[in-house]
């Protein structure tokens, strides 16, 4: 496989700095290449989505997979899905959830008959959005039950403190900082990378 969504996928009016701010070229490499590794009919949720949601997309549209995407906004669920479907990259589910209810919501889609468990889900919520509630954290602690036994969870902003305990659940395959705070001083970066931004990679224990 040679295409690089991140380079032919079309983003219609988005901006893909977005995309490129948000997360850097080796954390996408790091995502995509589990894609790829999961293979044919590969089922992928994004919580909190964006730019990268279109990378997703285009990847799995080439691997055969499924998106299923989950965000706190309707108008930005919105505004994502209709830049998906302009990219011809078929969406199979997307919902707005309170962010409060999103661990619950999935849980209890995990109670239904029709359940099938996800290989990959990626959570790359606002940050922010712990400050309010403990969405994040709770999507953490909780996703390992929603993954297959050779699932993959990646979150994204995962430098801080508070997800430590969390993470012991899992077995620990990767974790790194974005590589763009060593090129260039923090007071030239644009203000999506002011802080810190590292990816963690787990895997059901």
């Amino acid at each position: 496989m040679t295409a690089n969504p991140t380079e032919t996928a079309s983003y219609g009016d988005w901006d893909t700095r977005e995309l490129i701010h948000g997360m850097s070229q080796l954390h996408i490499t790091k995502i995509s290449d589990e894609i790829v590794r999961q293979g044919e009919g590969c089922r992928f949720l994004e919580i909190g989505v964006g730019g990268s949601s279109l990378c997703w997309g285009a990847w799995l549209s080439m691997t055969g997979g499924e998106l299923h995407l989950i965000d706190g906004d309707d108008g930005w669920m919105a505004r994502v899905h209709k830049d998906l479907c302009e990219q011809g990259t078929p969406c199979f589910a997307h919902r707005a959830i309170q962010l409060d209810h999103i661990a619950d919501v999935i849980d209890a889609d995990r109670d239904g008959l029709e359940w099938v468990p996800f290989n990959i889900v990626v959570i790359d919520q606002d940050p922010g959005w712990d400050l309010r509630q403990p969405s994040r954290l709770e999507c953490l602690k909780r996703a390992w039950r929603w993954i297959t036994p050779d699932g993959s969870v990646f979150l994204h902003d995962s430098q801080n403190t508070r997800y430590r305990n969390a993470k012991r659940s899992y077995t620990t395959v990767w974790e790194g900082p974005d590589p763009r705070y060593k090129e260039s001083p923090a007071a030239q970066l644009p203000q999506p990378l002011k802080a810190s931004t590292a990816l963690w990679h787990g895997k059901r224990t």
